[in-house]
């Protein structure tokens, strides 16, 4: 039982690990789902709101505004947090079409999308020891 503990331990940290290590697309702001009372105020049936926008971000950068509705990136519906989570995550240093609805109209805007910093993973480039787990090699950020 323990070496299987140790074996399970160990995969689900070398999956982290190299999860941590892929690029992932970075858009700068704090949103929410709306509620289904919001959605019928703005006439909307899907989307995101914008709460926050982080300065100096691509979508700082880009015009997107606290109280923007994000709607579409690069034409996919943005339905949900998660959605807008993936299509952003896929997506690093690319440029994205991303509709938003401002004020009662809808706009499109151009982002391009940035990445993770690569010192935040850099910190992790090393070989570890668990204890009760063993040594683990961590991959290099490429």
């Amino acid at each position: 039982m323990d070496k299987l503990i140790k074996t399970l331990t160990g995969l689900i940290i070398l999956n982290t690990v190299l999860f941590a290590s892929e690029k992932r697309g970075w858009l700068g702001i704090y949103a929410h789902e709306p509620s289904d009372a919001v959605k019928i105020a703005l006439d909307i049936d899907y989307g995101v709101i914008v709460d926050d926008v982080i300065k100096e971000s691509p979508a700082d950068k880009a015009g997107i505004k606290k109280g923007d509705v994000i709607l579409k990136i690069d034409g996919e519906k943005i339905t949900d947090m998660d959605d807008l989570h993936y299509v952003v995550k896929k997506n690093p240093g690319k440029e994205v079409k991303i509709e938003v609805l401002r004020k009662g109209k809808k706009k499109t805007l151009s982002v391009k999308l940035g990445q993770k910093e690569r010192e935040f993973y850099e910190k992790y480039k090393m070989e570890k020891e668990i204890p009760g787990c063993g040594k683990f090699k961590i991959p290099e950020f490429k």
